[in-house]
């Protein structure tokens, strides 16, 4: 834990996690206010207020990707990760990137997002603006949490049986732990809309897409994994 309480870390970590909590807040709004989640319906029928429940969800958000953020700068290097990755990372691994981005977006409409739309269009934005505000909140978000935090820490926890020359095995298991989090999430914004043969759909398409996020930050780090999810992210765009 030497490495978590160093005062580097923690500062770098912090500035990730406002930038990350920042960014991720208008997301947040969106999805409370106009797509409003079952919990949400709830408060508002129960004469809770809304808007301190928000308030109390982005201060939680912050805590969660504070400790992520802290997790990847203290261990990812360490451990056998590329860690948060620079301008240099993206253009080494820039076909990969690309090509990864691309394929999981393709699988992920295909599978998924377009047969949520038909279901359930109204948990998606009907402008383009809000759209790429999203793609980025959420893709910024969803990095830091799932790779350069949780991905981090197995790769900190268990490297006599992983070590880090066996990145794919890590990226196979944290895959589906990945998988598993991030499809509770989508039933939970979906209102419960969705059937269970969509559900299957999407946990092969969270499959598909986690394993590929993984190699890449594996191997490219942080930025380069985030540029790959918002090309994905970017399938969204199609139902325009």
């Amino acid at each position: 834990m030497k490495d978590f309480a160093k005062w580097e870390n923690t500062r770098n970590g912090t500035i990730l996690a406002l930038i990350t909590t920042l960014l991720y807040i208008p997301s947040a709004i969106y999805f409370f206010k106009y797509s409003k989640p079952h919990s949400i319906i709830h408060l508002e029928q129960s004469n809770i207020s809304t808007d301190k429940f928000l308030i109390g969800y982005i201060f939680i958000i912050f805590v969660v990707i504070l400790i992520s953020s802290i997790f990847g700068f203290a261990w990812a290097k360490k451990y056998g990760a590329k860690g948060f990755g620079s301008l240099y990372d993206i253009f080494y691994g820039l076909k990969y990137i690309l090509i990864g981005g691309v394929f999981s977006g393709i699988v992920y409409y295909l599978l998924y997002t377009k047969r949520l739309y038909n279901i359930a269009p109204d948990t998606f934005p009907d402008k383009v603006s809000p759209v790429v505000i999203i793609i980025i909140s959420n893709s910024i978000f969803e990095e830091v949490l799932f790779r350069f935090g949780i991905f981090s820490w197995w790769l900190r926890v268990i490297p006599k049986k992983f070590p880090p020359n066996q990145g794919l095995n890590m990226a196979l298991i944290t895959s589906v732990i990945s998988c598993t989090i991030i499809s509770i999430n989508q039933i939970y914004f979906s209102q419960g809309k969705i059937i269970s043969e969509m559900l299957i759909n999407l946990i092969i398409a969270n499959l598909i897409f986690n394993l590929i996020q993984h190699i890449i930050y594996i191997k490219y780090g942080l930025v380069s994994s985030i540029l790959s999810h918002i090309i994905s992210y970017l399938r969204i765009l199609l139902l325009f």
